[in-house]
């Protein structure tokens, strides 16, 4: 299992390759100052509010029987899954794993597979909102960066590195919960994982324990 030091570190480093792949291609002189906008996005706001909403949830909809939660099945893993930046406020879709005949994890890239179950209450519920996209939707760099309500670039590979600056901004938030024992209450096996990604694209360890 991946320690959440080599999480982070990983992370750091698909973000370096993901920044590098962008600045090498062509599409940098149409989007140099988008880029450059969203490179210097600062998620200290966003964090703030993530750690205050995550411990609620975690207490009132994650692992409460009221929510229809089975608090004996024990988690593999919650898996947060995000749609393409197209509309503000976005919220993740949560699923607890279960029985997840998973591969050794010797990488902060996950492939899911299709040999799991989910958990019993815990399937495609509200999970962490990803209000960082934002930018992609609302006029937050300023109107000269947008046609018709929306960033002048819908480029994947654009997304992609600011995607991966917001997992890192949500693996440190994980992180310190998890040092402050957060997440004791869920109900999980050993090497329990928490995964973020975009529907039908990549994934990626955001915390082990």
């Amino acid at each position: 299992m991946l320690s959440n030091e080599e999480i982070g570190k990983q992370l750091k480093s698909e973000l370096e390759i993901a920044i590098s792949e962008y600045k090498s291609s062509n599409k940098l002189k149409k989007t140099e100052k988008v880029f450059n906008k969203l490179m210097s996005y600062d998620f200290d706001e966003y964090k703030s509010d993530l750690k205050k909403k995550v411990v609620k949830k975690i207490k009132k909809k994650w692992t409460n029987p009221k929510e229809g939660i089975n608090p004996e099945q024990k988690l593999d893993a919650i898996l947060f899954e995000h749609e393409f930046p197209q509309e503000k406020d976005q919220k993740t879709k949560l699923y607890g794993i279960i029985n997840w005949k998973k591969e050794t994890i010797t990488h902060v890239k996950v492939k899911m597979g299709f040999s799991y179950d989910f958990a019993e209450g815990l399937e495609q519920i509200n999970g962490i909102k990803t209000q960082f996209f934002n930018p992609f939707v609302k006029k937050k760099l300023g109107k000269s960066y947008y046609e018709n309500g929306v960033l002048i670039t819908e480029d994947k590979a654009l997304a992609k590195c600011f995607q991966l600056k917001g997992i890192i901004a949500i693996h440190e938030v994980f992180n310190e919960l998890n040092n402050k024992n957060a997440f004791d209450k869920i109900n999980k096996n050993e090497n329990f994982h928490f995964v973020f990604g975009e529907h039908d694209d990549e994934y990626y360890l955001i915390l082990s324990i």
